[in-house]
């Protein structure tokens, strides 16, 4: 076992240790930070948003919200397609994909189970 000579040698010791351990906890806190920075978003013309969430694993998921950007209403989109106010998705789970309302927040009227029909 290593036995210092002096105090002052070892706490210059316990000092420096400090000093790297809290560097390392800067950079591990900053990293986190730099990476979650990169969520990127889409407004669509309904006001609804696309937002790609942050994931751990090498692939990132897009997910539909209301125009509040807080209320999810799809996840995990694969194909999108919108006008001014309604929005298909076609998502990896099947109970996401649909028609969305913009206008209804996302609800109500156009589901999977009642489909859109045009006139024709």
């Amino acid at each position: 076992m290593f036995v210092p000579r002096s105090l002052a040698v070892a706490f210059a010791r316990y000092i420096l240790l400090c000093l790297a351990g809290l560097f390392l906890l800067w950079a591990l806190v900053a990293g986190a930070r730099w990476a979650m920075r990169f969520q990127e978003s889409v407004t669509l013309p309904s006001g609804m948003q696309l937002s790609r969430a942050f994931d751990w694993s090498r692939y990132g998921r897009w997910d539909l919200y209301a125009r509040d950007g807080k209320n999810r209403l799809s996840r995990d989109v694969e194909f999108v397609c919108f006008n001014d106010r309604y929005v298909f998705v076609y998502s990896k789970e099947r109970e996401f994909t649909g028609l969305y309302d913009a206008e209804a927040d996302g609800g109500g009227g156009l589901t999977p189970r009642r489909p859109w029909r045009s006139a024709g």
